[in-house]
């Protein structure tokens, strides 16, 4: 017998929001009310509350047993406001006051923004529906005085910016603040230079084109553009003409000092950390690139080093480069300031050479049916396949010789493994860094394709020939060539029938049976038409040349 009220109670009581007119009640029936086997659910709209004085009260609803009970949100829109945006000073939303119109609005934001545009605002009406419509209001007529604002309203009053665009000019290249920036009335070269950075900064002014910059404007056609010279370093010392008045869309750019200046650079390669090319820096020498690369990596012959020099504008039919070679020390990056360190010029190269006997592990991989699977350092040179599969422990009882297969550089090498495994020498393979070898499973299958009634695997029997699995397959197809069959063993190797016998079938084969090749009937009608139609032509050379 809990009703309504205590359950409201237990959930904290109605939020501000909830529509005090309106509950609703998703009920199971029941046992004593169903009156048809299909009427056991039901849903029930309730008016709730009452108002007793002045305090809102849930009335007393008896709930039953599995009762869903939802009170609803109260749906009605906000009402009694209009709002203003654009050029006024305090745009947003503010209450519509009775008989309002548009110039009551407009004083209610404090009046427009200098920049107003009052040919044309937009008023957008909203009706309960849904819909809107659109008026078009020139704020300097009767209809700002006249027309009452509703519910809703939205006016946007438009700035003289957003009918067109500000007068801006760009600045780019060598400059702190490169960029576009607005032009004011009377704004000079000078103006725009200081607004992008200047250039009083006497490292960056040392580091600019000072001959000259470029004024790009647009011509009369407001299409082509012409290039106005600047004199630069006029400019910065106080000559007047250089300082030209800015015109919309004029751009200036000026010149790194890199367009004139070239860099010196030399370039190091070989057994350092970080090689490649360096800018050449006055007195720079070998122990100084060096350094700068880096320093020498493991593998690097501390005993000597390169140098490539080459005078571009000297280039003979018989010298490309002289070669300068420079004993060292291991302890080279341990001295400061040598008399024998060497003097580096611009475009050197510099070789770093590795120690010929400096080398790091040779690893190779095995895996598959083997005791111990996976890297192994070679431990010699010409350790070979047998020695390494010995190493990691020997084959397994299921690994298959046969199929064994053997990479190098990512291409699959074919070998006797057979021949291998029971020591014969010269068919053994010596190793390289990479190799991987892997040993399959025994498969126990044998695969018939080609012309057979039904081709596919067959189990592997010992001792059955070529004519016994393709008995299994099903027979000869009846345009198979009994005499173009082929073997394919798991080596990779391939034989084909000898004079009298075909060869032995090993486990992991794969048999291949040709098919008959088909002759095509010949069309005599269309052959003697080709014969009479060249004789023809025949006849027809004949006849001129005897002319």
């Amino acid at each position: 017998k809990e009703t309504l009220r205590e359950l409201i109670e237990f959930s904290g009581g109605l939020l501000t929001e909830a529509d005090i007119n309106r509950v609703q009640v998703e009920r199971v029936v029941p046992f004593e009310e169903r009156t048809e086997e299909i009427n056991i659910r039901t849903v029930l709209d309730y008016e709730f509350t009452t108002i007793k004085k002045g305090r809102v009260k849930v009335k007393g609803i008896v709930l039953t047993d599995l009762d869903l009970v939802t009170v609803f949100p109260i749906l009605d829109p906000q009402m009694d406001y209009v709002t203003i945006t654009g050029a006024v000073f305090r745009s947003g939303k503010y209450a519509l006051e009775e008989k309002m119109t548009i110039n009551n609005l407009i004083e209610k934001t404090q009046g427009y923004l200098p920049d107003v545009y009052l040919e044309k605002a937009n008023l957008t009406r909203t009706y309960l529906d849904g819909h809107t419509e659109h008026f078009d209001i020139n704020l300097n007529s009767l209809q700002a005085d006249t027309l009452l604002l509703q519910d809703w309203d939205l006016l946007h009053i438009y700035s003289i910016w957003d009918l067109k665009n500000k007068e801006n000019v760009t600045i780019s290249g060598h400059i702190w603040r490169p960029g576009q920036y607005t032009l004011h009335d009377s704004m000079k070269i000078s103006d725009l230079l200081y607004k992008a950075g200047g250039l009083d900064d006497p490292y960056h002014w040392k580091q600019t084109y000072q001959k000259r910059a470029d004024l790009i404007r647009y011509n009369d056609d407001q299409v082509t553009t012409r290039i106005i010279p600047i004199k630069l370093d006029s400019l910065i010392y106080g000559d007047k003409s250089q300082d030209l008045l800015l015109k919309h869309r004029d751009e200036l750019k000026i010149y790194s000092i890199d367009i004139v200046y070239i860099p010196e650079l030399i370039e190091i390669i070989g057994e350092v950390k970080k090689p490649g090319r360096f800018n050449l820096d006055t007195n720079m020498k070998i122990h100084d690139l060096i350094l700068r690369a880096g320093g020498f990596t493991k593998s690097a012959y501390l005993y000597e080093i390169e140098i490539h020099r080459i005078d571009p504008l000297n280039i003979t039919t018989d010298t490309l480069s002289v070669i300068h070679k420079l004993s060292i020390t291991p302890e080279f990056l341990a001295t400061f300031n040598t008399p024998e360190d060497f003097k580096l010029q611009n475009r050197d190269l510099v070789i770093i050479r590795q120690h010929p006997d400096f080398q790091y592990q040779r690893n190779v991989s095995i895996r598959g049916e083997i005791k111990f699977p996976g890297s192994y350092s070679l431990t010699r040179k010409g350790e070979t396949i047998r020695e390494l599969i010995i190493r990691s422990g020997g084959l397994k009882e299921e690994a298959f010789i046969d199929g064994i297969k053997f990479t190098r550089l990512g291409q699959k090498l074919s070998g006797d493994f057979n021949k291998i495994l029971f020591g014969r020498i010269k068919y053994d393979i010596p190793l390289i860094a990479g190799d991987e070898i892997t040993v399959p499973k025994t498969p126990g299958i044998i695969r018939v394709n080609g012309m057979v009634n039904n081709p596919g695997l067959i189990q592997y029997q010992q001792g059955w020939g070529v004519r016994d699995y393709i008995s299994a397959a099903g027979g000869f197809h009846k345009n198979a060539d009994k005499s173009l069959i082929d073997i394919y063993y798991a080596s990779g190797k391939a034989k084909g029938k000898g004079w009298i016998f075909y060869p032995q079938i090993k486990d992991g084969s794969q048999i291949i049976v040709g098919s008959i090749d088909e002759k095509e009937d010949i069309d005599w009608t269309e052959l003697l038409k080709e014969t009479t139609s060249i004789l023809a032509s025949l006849a027809t050379i004949i006849f001129i040349v005897s002319r």
